[in-house]
């Protein structure tokens, strides 16, 4: 008998492949200020008569606005710029720099009054 010599090849052992790391997400403005916000309610909608905001569904306890503002507030302009969907919301809070002012104006009801209100605090 003659020797023959082949190669081949079964799989690819996991050292020899190039995967790229996956992509790092940049963490959204609204999620650095620990402010979620959603769409608004049809009946908070309908109580701004279609000047349009964002509603505040929580506000994280350790972050910038907490002191600020509280769930259930409705925002209706970043530094005097309208939001009226949480992407708008978004860009307009990506425009701020860190360590910059970040004002909202705000509606709010105490004691079954709705009053408008101007709440600053820094873009971390």
């Amino acid at each position: 008998g003659k020797t023959y010599t082949t190669q081949s090849t079964l799989g690819v052992h996991p050292d020899d492949e190039k995967t790229p790391p996956p992509p790092v997400r940049k963490a959204e403005a609204a999620e650095r200020l620990g402010i979620k916000v959603r769409e608004l309610p049809s009946d908070a909608s309908a109580r701004l008569e279609g000047a349009g905001g964002v509603f505040v569904e929580s506000v994280d306890v350790d972050s910038p606005a907490y002191q600020q503002l509280q769930s259930g507030d409705i925002v209706l302009k970043v530094n005097g710029e309208a939001v009226n969907t949480p992407e708008a919301f978004e860009k307009a809070l990506q425009k701020i720099g860190s360590g910059r002012n970040v004002r909202l104006t705000i509606q709010r009801t105490v004691d079954g009054r709705t009053i408008l209100q101007l709440v600053s605090f820094q873009m971390p």
